[in-house]
């Protein structure tokens, strides 16, 4: 910048040079004195522009004071500047006018405040002084019109000034029930599209219901007409046998899916904890499932390590994982198509993968894969069962302690399932016991009490019971069976829970208040966790799930007669 001292200096200097050297004077120090002169009028040319410059910010810096001041008296609610002691700096026109025209500043605020409620006021300003915002919601004031309740909303403006903009409490109250009343519209309103596209869940999963129960009952009847014929040779009747069992398997697996996501929405599914070796159970599961691929023209191959891969865990909640995903691939892989399954133990996890050439997942539906009822809610599934079986596996492997991901590269491109589950070290191998079924089927010389009110369900199981070898006597509701205990004299009672009249909970606690302690197993349609604890508390020793398979329901009477 131009220093108008140092160039005046220099100036004279110059000057007197000329005076004591009158006509001898240098031609460079002529050149010397115009540069100065020319610098000089330069200087002053650029402070001219300096000054103009510093007008004009001066001016707009007035014209914008006195703009902001006039938007400080125009706010639309009353406005007060205090310090930050809360003594008034500065009021807009509507605080005048609210508190009174000869307010001045350095007029304490709070002596306008209610005495009750000064402590809000002091409270606001504290909370002010290391938040930078803090509201009162009900304070009383007092105006030029009388005690006025009011609310105040507070802001921090700088390190010495507070501002209070004051409103009506009524105003302000209403002004939330307004936004309480928009927040509750805009809940309902999502709460009807959520209700709505659960209604059309809801009906897309009934209609797949219904083919899916319909589908396997047309078969088993179709069959079922055409032996009661007596058309069919031997080889005929082999398939239909098989046709009937697969598709009774088919829905009993069905129903076992339903009673899972309602164990799963009760938070009831309980786990029965044992040492596995994963490997050896997937490669099982891998081999029962070949002869479908090979139906279904796919290659299928399970690579599994050499030593064993030990998980804790429900045997048969793993095997349901594994199938799931098992038979999710078989599904969704068209002929010529590739399985490969795999099992490794991989950073303490035991993780299982499914990998097939199939028909991939789609990326916007890759994120809820795992939801109940996924499958149904998309075309690209459409046909493929409830949409159940991945939502289940899920909560399984997450009950467990692990987690499932789904990977593809889109529609075509196949995909691949990984279940990881912690690993166990173990130094033996589990107890083989702890695996095995009671081998014995021979019921020879045991006589078994049958209390079922069902014709057909008591008419299949005396059959396998007399197949075993047992003798059987047959009641349909606990009133016969009583009377019949000592003509028949059982040595294990075997009892449906839903008997017409007296039920079998109370069928048994009278046999067991009237001394009789001989074994007695429930078999029934009620197949919630509740109902086995309902069971056991009246008096059973054990509790089986219909339908129930002849091998299983002749190894339970054997474990309970084994019982010392």
């Amino acid at each position: 910048m131009f220093d108008a001292a140092i160039m005046a200096k220099r100036l004279r200097e110059l000057a007197d040079r000329v005076r004591h050297q009158g006509d001898d004077v240098d031609a460079n120090l002529i050149e010397e004195l115009a540069a100065q002169q020319n610098e000089l009028l330069l200087a002053d040319e650029e402070l001219h522009t300096q000054l103009e410059e510093i007008e004009r910010a001066s001016q707009a810096a007035v014209a914008e004071g006195a703009r902001l001041r006039q938007l400080f008296d125009l706010a639309p609610e009353p406005w007060v500047i205090t310090d930050d002691a809360g003594t008034i700096v500065n009021l807009n026109a509507n605080a005048r006018a609210l508190l009174g025209e000869r307010i001045e500043p350095q007029h304490p605020f709070a002596v306008h405040v209610h005495d009750d409620d000064v402590g809000e006021l002091r409270a606001a300003i504290a909370t002010l002084a290391t938040q930078g915002n803090a509201s009162i919601e009900r304070f009383r004031l007092q105006t030029k019109t009388g005690v006025q309740v009011m609310s105040a909303i507070c802001r921090k403006v700088d390190a010495t000034r507070l501002l209070f903009i004051l409103r009506d409490a009524r105003v302000a109250e209403l002004e939330r029930a307004l936004r309480d009343r928009d927040e509750l519209l805009e809940r309902e309103r999502q709460q009807r599209d959520q209700l709505a596209q659960m209604n059309r869940a809801k009906d897309r999963f009934l209609a797949v219901l219904s083919h899916d129960l319909r589908t396997p009952i047309n078969a088993v009847l179709g069959w079922a007409n055409l032996l009661r014929r007596e058309t069919l040779d031997r080889t005929g009747r082999d398939r239909a046998l098989s046709t009937i069992e697969r598709n009774a398997r088919s829905q009993l697996a069905l129903v076992e899916e339903l009673l899972d996501i309602s164990r799963i929405a009760e938070e009831k599914l309980a786990l029965d904890i044992v040492p596995l070796d994963l490997g050896a159970l997937v490669r099982v599961q891998v081999e029962a499932s070949k002869p479908t691929a090979l139906e279904h023209g796919l290659t299928l191959d399970v690579t599994v390590p050499a030593e064993p891969v030990f998980v804790f865990a429900d045997r048969r909640r793993i095997e349901q994982i594994t199938n799931n995903i098992l038979s999710n691939a078989l599904k969704f892989t068209p002929a010529g198509g590739r399985i490969d399954v795999e099992v490794r133990s991989e950073d303490k996890r035991a993780r299982f993968i499914v990998r097939d050439t199939g028909k991939g997942i789609p990326p916007e539906l890759l994120s809820s894969v795992f939801d109940c009822f996924a499958q149904d809610a998309s075309e690209f599934a459409a046909g493929h069962g409830l949409g159940l079986g991945l939502f289940i596996v899920r909560r399984l492997v997450e009950l467990h302690g692990g987690s499932v991901r789904a990977e593809s590269g889109g529609p075509g491109q196949g995909s691949t399932f990984t279940v990881d589950l912690p690993a166990r070290e173990l130094e033996v191998t589990p107890d083989a016991a702890s695996e095995k079924f009671v081998g014995a089927s021979d019921l020879s010389g045991v006589n078994v009490l049958l209390v079922e009110d069902d014709a057909c369900t008591r008419e299949i199981m005396s059959a396998v019971l007399l197949h075993s070898g047992a003798s059987v006597a047959e009641a349909s509701d606990a009133a016969t069976a009583l009377a019949m205990m000592k003509a028949h004299r059982p040595d294990v009672i075997i009892s449906d829970l839903g008997l017409p009249g007296e039920d079998g909970c109370a069928f048994l606690r009278r046999l067991r208040a009237g001394g009789v302690w001989l074994p007695a197993l429930a078999v029934s349609g009620y197949a919630q966790k509740r109902d086995a604890e309902r069971a056991l508390d009246a008096g059973f020793d054990g509790h089986l799930a219909k339908p129930v398979e002849a091998p299983k329901l002749v190894n339970e009477i054997r474990r309970l007669l084994d019982r010392p």
